[in-house]
């Protein structure tokens, strides 16, 4: 009843319970003060009548019971301003994580992939084509589910880094940018993706290819901030033309796509 009370009382309310709780304390140690004071007083070894006797005595019985009365007080104030302070914490860090951009949704998103590749079919020096970069929950990244992944889609900004000779290819991958004055990307967030949320990236290249290695780092801006994060693309063959990366105990692992697995 005390939480309650405290946790949805209007702030005028509870300084008036706080003008109370405060009259009590001070009662509580009057009480203990002249409790004692009565105790101290009583205690001597002479007493001139019988009657004297029995009202000191009487005396110090009401000291024993103020100092009981007093500790009392002090007790159930003291309990309820520590109540009070725990509620105010508690409410200080649920609004804290209110405000959190790891808990807001994600507005808009810049990220910046590297990826070295062997294509797996006939391709240009030049990697045209539409890419798509995908975000969202681990749980929830079967092509059933894409649905209610966040995506960016975009045409990248292409940097060609090399041919080794070997058909070994290298490119960088732009989202989020400008061409011109106009933004590059069209985020879509239709489940409201936080920044805590996403544990999982998926790229759809326009090629069927071998990944040997890459990494991807990407800023998530929210309505209170952004929030960083940063995935390393393990090696894999791309399912159709989609390559993955998920992180689960501080490794990256690409998606085990089933063998009956629809087209993306």
């Amino acid at each position: 009843m005390i939480l309650a009370s405290l946790k949805f009382s209007p702030s005028s309310t509870w300084l008036a319970w706080l003008v109370w709780i405060a009259i009590a304390a001070c009662a509580g140690g009057i009480c203990i003060f002249v409790g004692l004071l009565l105790e101290t007083l009583a205690e001597k070894e002479w007493f001139p009548t019988f009657a004297n006797f029995k009202l000191w005595k009487s005396l110090k019985r009401c000291g024993e019971i103020g100092v009981l009365i007093g500790v009392f007080l002090e007790i159930v104030s003291t309990g309820v301003f520590a109540i009070r302070g725990e509620i105010e914490i508690r409410q200080i860090r649920a609004d804290a994580a209110k405000h959190d951009p790891h808990n807001l949704p994600i507005q808009s998103v810049s990220a910046y992939a590297q990826i070295e590749f062997r294509p797996l079919e006939p391709m240009n020096n030049e990697f045209n084509g539409v890419v798509k970069l995908e975000m969202g929950r681990a749980s929830e990244i079967s092509p059933a589910n894409w649905d209610k992944w966040g995506t960016t889609e975009e045409l990248s900004d292409n940097v060609t880094r090399g041919n080794d000779g070997n058909g070994i290819f290298g490119y960088d991958l732009y989202f989020g940018g400008y061409w011109g004055d106009k933004p590059h990307s069209l985020f879509n967030n239709p489940n409201s993706l936080t920044p805590d949320d996403v544990d999982a990236i998926a790229l759809i290249l326009p090629i069927h290819c071998e990944i040997l290695r890459g990494r991807l780092e990407m800023t998530l801006t929210t309505l209170n901030g952004s929030v960083k994060k940063d995935f390393t693309i393990p090696a894999q063959t791309s399912f159709i033309s989609v390559i993955t990366s998920i992180e689960t105990n501080g490794m990256f692992v690409p998606f085990d796509f089933p063998s009956n697995s629809p087209k993306k």
